[in-house]
């Protein structure tokens, strides 16, 4: 749960801007070689690995925001966020990016969500540990109910972009073009969304276009896997962000409901 301790505030503010800096390196991980039913973020910090996070940044042995390690026969290893608790909690971890603020990237991953269950996870332009205020969410994703849902704007979300099948892997893309201030979102292989990166979804007055760190998190009913996450700088031509029939443009504007999360 999001709980602010003023304390663990003003220590881990310092934490993150030094982990945070030093993770910009292109990076793929698979989840193997880690020990299954083990917390995942501790594990890769004995390996050396700074770069994720527990959404506290306090990323200690049993830490209950930390996520599980599983395996099945099929994929092995991969990751799990599970909600405990109606209000949503306590699976919440942030993979740091480098807080890029030129260039182009790709960030990528499979995501499969469980039958009647939800799975919910935010880009950012900055991460302040266990401070969602301070925090600001750039571009938000839900799945739920077989559909796929982005907010953009606070408390609301764009209703219902595309389809996806429950207890299947689905590809998830995303391309940042930094200079150009545009993010392509592929939920899928049959269309594509582009949007103005530097929208804060947080609305916050300040607009920036820093690609900071991606924050998995849990909503109520949240259970939902994580594997082949991969971020990457993009060399060559850049994303031409065509406007296509198979692309679509994210207005904020174009929000729906009051979903408050």
């Amino acid at each position: 749960m999001r709980q602010i301790y003023i304390l663990l505030f003003m220590l881990s503010s310092v934490i993150t801007y030094s982990q945070g800096s030093n993770c910009s390196n292109s990076f793929k991980e698979t989840f193997e070689g880690y020990s299954v039913g083990s917390n995942f973020v501790y594990q890769s910090r004995l390996n050396g690995d700074n770069c994720f996070s527990t959404w506290d940044c306090t990323n200690g042995l049993n830490n209950p925001q930390d996520a599980i390690i599983r395996n099945s026969s099929y994929s092995g290893n991969y990751l799990n966020f599970y909600s405990l608790y109606s209000g949503g909690g306590p699976d919440d971890i942030v993979r740091y990016l480098g807080n890029k603020t030129k260039g182009v990237y790709e960030l990528c991953f499979d995501i499969r969500v469980r039958s009647g269950k939800c799975a919910i996870y935010s880009l950012l332009h900055n991460f302040v540990c266990n401070d969602p205020y301070s925090s600001d969410y750039a571009f938000t994703t839900r799945f739920t109910g077989n559909y796929i849902q982005v907010q953009l704007g606070y408390n609301n979300y764009w209703s219902n972009i595309t389809s996806y099948s429950n207890n299947a892997w689905s590809r998830v893309k995303y391309i940042f073009d930094l200079d150009k201030n545009l993010l392509k979102f592929y939920p899928n292989s049959n269309y594509s969304y582009y949007y103005s990166w530097s929208f804060d979804a947080s609305n916050k007055p300040v607009r920036n276009i820093t690609l900071a760190a991606i924050d998995f998190w849990t909503h109520s009913n949240a259970d939902y896997d994580i594997d082949n996450f991969q971020f990457t700088s993009l060399s060559g031509p850049t994303e031409t962000f065509s406007t296509d029939k198979k692309s679509h443009q994210l207005s904020k504007w174009m929000f729906w409901g009051n979903l408050h999360i």
